[in-house]
C-alpha cells in the first residue's frame, strides 16, 4: 500500500511493511521468481536507506543519539514514544535490523555502506558488554525477570510491562541474523542467550504451559495473559479486547521462529491446546 504502511514515517508501522517485504525477498528467491525478488530488494534497499541517511530538515526519516540518554530514536515519536519514553526500542528497530539482515543477504553493497549505522541501531538494545559509555548492556532485558520490557522509564503504578512477546522475540531473532551476516560472534551468542531466555519466560508467564503460574480462576476461560507487570498480568491490549488481539499479539509478526513455541509433544499439544481456546 504506498499510501500506507511502507511510506509512513512512523517507524513502528514503517515496520509493519519491511518485515513482510523482508520475508517476500526470500519467498521469491526459493520460487525463482527473479523480477519480484528484484523488485523487493529494491523497495526495502530504499526504505532502509532513507532511515540510514539524513538530507536536511525537510527528511523525514532519519535516526538520532540522545547523547546524555546514550540511546538512538527516531525522527518521529510515534507511535508509542520511543523518543521522549524511550519505549518499544527492542520492538521498534528490531523490524529495520530484520530487514537489513534480509537485504544483506543479497546485497553486499548495502552491508558495506550502513552496515555501521545498522550496528550503531543494534547496539541501542542489544549491545552485548557491560560498563559501556555510549551505550547501556542489554537495554530493554531484565535479565532477573528473563524477558524484556516494553515501556523505557516503567512509571506506571504496577511498574513496567510487556506486551508483544513475538516482537521481543523478534529483536533477538534480527540481531542473530545480522550477527551471522557479519561474522560477529559476540553478538550471536547473546542473541541466542536472549532468545533462549525470553522464550522461556514466555512460556512460562504469558502462556503459562506448565500450568502452576495463574490463579486457577484465571485460566478457567483463557490460556494467554495479554500484558504482563511488574505487579500483575492483564488479559488485555493496549488497542482492545478482543481475544484475537490478545492471543494475535504474541503471534505476530509471524516467522519460522515461531515453531519453538512447540519444541516437543508435549509442548505441541499445549500450543494446540492454547490455540483451540483462542478459537473457542
Amino acid at each position: 500500500d504506498p499510501d500506507g504502511f511502507i511510506n509512513s514515517e512512523t517507524p513502528y508501522w514503517n515496520g509493519k511493511a519491511i518485515y513482510p517485504l523482508s520475508q517476500g525477498i526470500i519467498i521469491a528467491d526459493q520460487l525463482g521468481e527473479e523480477t519480484l525478488k528484484n523488485s523487493f530488494i529494491a523497495k526495502l534497499k530504499y526504505i532502509l536507506e532513507d532511515w540510514y541517511t539524513y538530507t536536511d530538515s525537510s527528511d523525514d526519516k532519519f535516526l538520532y543519539y540522545n547523547n546524555p540518554w546514550g540511546t538512538v530514536y527516531y525522527s518521529n515519536d510515534e507511535p508509542f514514544r520511543t523518543a521522549s519514553e524511550l519505549s518499544d526500542h527492542s520492538f521498534t528497530h528490531g523490524y529495520l535490523i530484520y530487514g537489513s539482515s534480509v537485504l544483506a543477504m543479497y546485497d553486499q553493497d548495502f552491508v558495506n555502506n550502513y552496515g555501521m549505522l545498522v550496528d550503531f541501531l543494534l547496539d541501542d538494545y542489544m549491545f552485548p558488554e557491560k560498563d559501556n559509555e555510549g551505550f547501556q548492556y542489554l537495554r530493554s532485558f531484565d535479565a532477573w525477570a528473563g524477558h524484556s520490557w516494553a515501556h523505557g522509564f516503567g512509571t506506571f503504578a504496577e511498574g513496567n510491562n510487556l506486551e508483544s512477546t513475538s516482537e521481543a522475540l523478534n529483536s533477538w531473532n534480527a540481531g542473530y541474523l545480522w550477527a551471522q551476516a557479519t561474522g560477529d560472534q559476540a553478538r550471536m551468542d547473546v542473541a541466542i542467550y536472549g532468545f533462549a531466555t525470553e522464550l522461556s519466560a514466555i512460556k512460562e508467564y504469558w502462556f503459562d504451559y506448565d500450568d502452576e503460574n495463574w490463579d486457577p480462576a484465571f485460566g478457567v476461560y483463557v490460556d494467554v495473559v495479554g500484558i504482563v507487570w511488574g505487579g500483575k498480568h492483564d488479559y488485555a491490549t493496549w488497542f482492545g479486547a478482543n481475544p484475537t488481539f490478545i492471543y494475535g499479539i504474541h503471534w505476530l509478526p509471524t516467522g519460522e521462529y515461531l515453531t519453538n513455541y512447540a519444541m516437543n509433544d508435549f509442548e505441541y499439544n499445549r500450543l494446540s491446546e492454547i490455540f483451540a481456546t483462542y478459537l473457542a
